[in-house]
């Protein structure tokens, strides 16, 4: 079946019977869940029949089972304009806006949705949801409250319950409604993201043991996967080829970039708030968690990595401007751009290379409080690393060396910022953080939690709020459970003998 798919993909131009065979076979994958694969059988379809509401549909419908929001936007606005009394679509729109942060947007179509179905559960929890990712808690509070008694019939409505009631400092209030669901039989994928938000509402109860059986019980049902033996083989990959004769032989290299900052780390470590703290400044502008880096190294295809030191100094031109462009355009007035994703660890010698003038920030969080913080949360099944104490503390051993052979070989200074340091002493870690911008002072760096920009990670409850030490050492509550992460890491800084 995939054969014939890239078979049909690579065709200039699909006959009547090759489109009609592209789109049962995309069908056909979407039916079994292979989402990826069946959307650029769907892409050729709708370049070819544009004004065809099903296809259109189809393919928003796989684009958002592969988090590719903003891809999907186009085609359930053209879905839209043909069929504007589908109301399952408008709530699918409404879906995208809020995973984009199109928060105002979003709440228009699900109050639109609404006020034909008000019964429609799936848009209350989706409306509740975007009153609790604009921080009006409240709000979302009054909602819920309104669908108390059919909290039994939607996991998403439980789980936004649970997350509001914890946030407004009711986390007693979320765990019944979150246990009896869990009595039911759920699909996984709900049961998972039950059992993670079980989890906080335990651990705001302080009953840690609880908290962190919720957690661990989660992790395992996911069933991901991850080599930490091929993984260390990869960085080793890279700590050969971004040796430091390479950097000396690109010294003479125009200084391209010098607007672009580049925040990593571990997952948890602060790099969120970091971001956040910069965007208070009037010419920085957070770009969030972008794919341009990772897809230079895509399109590189099999020279990425071994075969970088053969590129030329024109295709090393082609890429860099390829990247600033692709960053700048986010906010061409902007100073400072960023891009805080934070595994963008691994390609700091590719991004050097391309840009010697651009600025790097390395967030260092406590490797327990790290490690467990990630282990708490429901990521993508990218992160699979996430889902074990002992392949989460191989990933942390995998950043500290790789941060260290950057250290050693770069041109470029790195800031470091400690996420301990942040948190009890603001004002000259942020001072520091802005300095290693090369920015002015400013003032409003200090109220980052004043500012209405939407973040879009997993921290981005924490980030509305002033900076404070609550998890700071939060490990030591479930030392009794994280073995495992002890032995992984090894007895090295801040990991308990």
């Amino acid at each position: 079946m995939l054969r014939t798919a890239g078979e049909l993909q690579r065709t200039r131009q699909l006959s009547p019977g090759q489109l009609q065979k592209a789109w049962s076979l995309a069908l056909g994958l979407a039916g079994m869940g292979r989402f990826k694969a069946a959307i650029p059988l769907l892409q050729r379809v709708a370049q070819a029949l544009p004004r065809r509401p099903v296809v259109r549909y189809n393919l928003a419908v796989a684009l958002m089972k592969t988090s590719r929001a903003d891809e999907a936007l186009p085609h359930l606005r053209v879905f839209l304009e043909l069929k504007p009394q589908d109301q399952e679509a408008r709530r699918l729109l409404g879906q995208a806006l809020l995973e984009m942060r199109s928060l105002e947007e979003a709440r228009e179509v699900f109050e639109q949705v609404l006020s034909k179905n008000p019964e429609d559960l799936v848009a209350v929890a989706s409306l509740a949801w975007t009153y609790e990712r604009s921080g009006q808690l409240e709000e979302a509070w009054t909602l819920l409250q309104g669908q108390k008694a059919n909290l039994s019939r939607s996991p998403d409505l439980v789980n936004c319950f649970a997350s509001v009631s914890r946030q407004l400092g009711r986390p007693e209030e979320g765990v019944g409604p979150i246990e009896e669901m869990l009595g039911q039989s759920l699909p996984t994928r709900h049961r998972v993201f039950l059992l993670h938000s079980l989890g906080f509402l335990k651990e705001r109860l302080q009953d840690w043991s609880g908290s962190f059986r919720a957690h661990d019980e989660a992790n395992r049902l996911r069933g991901l996967s991850f080599d930490p033996l091929a993984h260390e083989q990869m960085l080793e990959g890279l700590v050969k080829v971004f040796d430091a004769q390479l950097f000396q032989r690109q010294q003479e290299r125009e200084s391209l970039g010098e607007r672009l900052v580049f925040i990593v780390g571990m997952p948890r470590s602060g790099t969120s708030l970091t971001e956040q703290i910069l965007s208070s400044h009037s010419c920085f502008h957070g770009g969030g968690e972008l794919q341009g880096v990772f897809q230079l190294c895509q399109d590189l295809g099999p020279r990425w990595p071994s075969g970088v030191p053969e590129l030329t100094s024109g295709e090393l031109d082609d890429l860099s401007q390829g990247l600033v462009r692709g960053m700048t355009q986010l906010n061409p007035m902007a100073a400072r751009i960023s891009d805080k994703h934070p595994n963008n660890f691994l390609h700091l010698g590719l991004i050097a290379l391309l840009c010697p003038g651009a600025r790097f920030i390395h967030c260092r969080r406590d490797p327990m409080d790290s490690c467990l913080s990630a282990y708490f949360q429901n990521f993508s099944d990218q992160w699979g690393f996430a889902t074990s104490l002992q392949w989460l503390g191989s990933w942390y051993r995998g950043i500290e060396k790789m941060m260290a052979h950057w250290e050693e070989v770069l041109p470029q200074a790195i800031h470091t910022a400690h996420y301990e340091d942040l948190v009890t002493e603001p004002e000259p870690q942020i001072r520091a953080l802005v300095a290693a911008c090369g920015l002015e002072w400013e003032e409003a760096c200090l109220s980052h939690h004043d500012q209405d920009r939407l973040v879009t990670t997993a921290s981005y409850a924490q980030v509305r709020e002033p900076i404070h030490a609550r998890a700071r050492g939060r490990s030591g509550s479930y030392r009794a459970h994280l073995d495992p992460l002890v032995e992984s890491l090894g007895a090295g800084e801040g990991t308990p003998a």
